[in-house]
């Protein structure tokens, strides 16, 4: 019986800066790094790679990557994090742990303090709260902490977690709950649980170990990390400019009843009303009111909306002008960058791309399929993004310049 769950491993993105701007780029089936005018900054022989991101263990941005068969992980200066005559098959960097996936498919652990990789060879695994791990060998499991501290034996069928915040620590509820299977005492406002002090700093693990012989409940403490995670190099925000905010000092109750105002800005400038069932916007700078449609969503702080016609949806900024025609069937906008519009004319159909900031198209008419996620690229604060073209995939820039050369 699988007592590990699969594990979907998500990676969070920085949205700052870089000091150097490093971008995947393609060229024919390799892959390599380039900078934001598209220089090539590492030479493209990776069969695969992904975006630099931060991590915390290694105190630096690095990339997965995959070169002859086997997976490495690299910093910005191209330095290998581990030897390729391990050849190993699959790279996991969890919060709180680094996992590597030996040929045999057995995983074993990366200690950054030693630089080296631990003696403990395990079948399968999955990350738990409070910095912790569960682990299987030979159809057993157990549990260790960020520092590779045994917390539960690796001799059990089954473990069942409950896990409590040091900030619930004195909760009466939670008391309870102790008190049906431990001995709790409190003196002085101290917990004390199998004549154990509860340390305030730390998470509580309650845990149902069951094995063939046995079946009951422990409870451990988790020392939470004191290390330091800082980069070593220094992070610069960018701040992306927004688009003009309207001013008006005009009120709603300024304008004929016969509009039934159903959302408006914080200064009650711009609105959405409905009429005759169907939607439209006030502008109360301009004392001006949009057709009506069928559907208006504001997508970015009443400075834009879609609109909606039977099946056909575009753009209109607070003006009332039109920014995307209305010709498509979806019109999605990026929160990332809080700029950059996709719009497709049928589902899974190939995108155009819209930047609010330049009012301009990025690319119209394209062939692209759009990838799932936007990245701010650096310093200058360009967002670039995955994109696919008859079965191809590489990235482009909110300027139009695409990380790819047939060359």
């Amino acid at each position: 019986m699988n007592k590990i769950y699969t594990i979907l491993i998500l990676f969070c993105i920085s949205t700052q800066g870089y000091t150097q701007d490093l971008i995947p780029f393609r060229a024919k089936d390799k892959w390599g790094f380039a900078n934001t005018e598209g220089k090539i900054i590492i030479n493209t022989v990776y069969d695969t790679v992904s975006v630099y991101e931060p991590n915390k263990l290694l105190k630096t941005r690095v990339s997965i990557v995959k070169k002859n068969g086997s997976i490495n992980v690299i910093d910005k200066q191209n330095k290998t994090i581990f030897d390729y005559n391990l050849k190993l098959q699959n790279i996991f960097l969890l919060e709180n742990f680094i996992i590597a996936e030996r040929p045999d498919h057995k995983f074993i652990l990366y200690d950054c303090v030693t630089n080296n990789f631990k003696n403990l060879i395990f079948d399968s695994f999955e990350q738990q709260r409070s910095f912790t791990l569960s682990i299987e060998i030979d159809g057993k499991i157990g549990l260790i902490d960020y520092k590779f501290n045994t917390i539960i034996p690796i001799e059990y069928d089954f473990i069942y977690y409950n896990i409590y915040y040091s900030d619930n620590r004195y909760n009466s509820e939670l008391i309870k709950a102790l008190s049906k299977d431990f001995k709790i005492d409190i003196k002085d406002s101290d917990i004390f649980v199998n004549d154990e002090k509860l340390d305030n700093n730390n998470d509580l693990i309650v845990a149902t170990v069951i094995n063939e012989e046995e079946s009951k409940k422990i409870i451990v403490q988790i020392t939470l990390p004191e290390y330091d995670f800082s980069y070593s190099e220094v992070d610069e925000d960018i701040e992306i400019e927004s688009l003009d905010v309207i001013e008006s000092t005009e009120k709603q109750n300024e304008l004929d009843s016969t509009y039934n105002f159903i959302d408006c800005n914080k200064n009650s400038e711009i609105c959405i009303f409905s009429k005759n069932g169907k939607k439209g916007i006030y502008n109360f700078k301009t004392k001006k009111a949009s057709q009506l449609y069928t559907y208006v969503n504001n997508l970015l702080d009443f400075k834009v909306f879609e609109v909606r016609n039977n099946d056909n949806t575009g753009v209109v900024d607070s003006d009332l002008n039109q920014v995307m025609p209305m010709i498509y069937q979806d019109i999605v906008i990026d929160y990332k960058s809080n700029y950059i519009l996709f719009a497709s004319k049928r589902s899974g159909d190939t995108y155009d791309f819209y930047n609010l900031k330049t009012k301009k198209y990025i690319y119209k008419d394209s062939e692209y399929k759009k990838g799932q996620y936007l990245y701010k690229s650096s310093s200058k604060g360009k967002y670039f993004f995955a994109v696919e073209k008859k079965g191809l995939f590489y990235y482009v820039n909110e300027d139009g310049l695409e990380y790819y050369t047939p060359n």
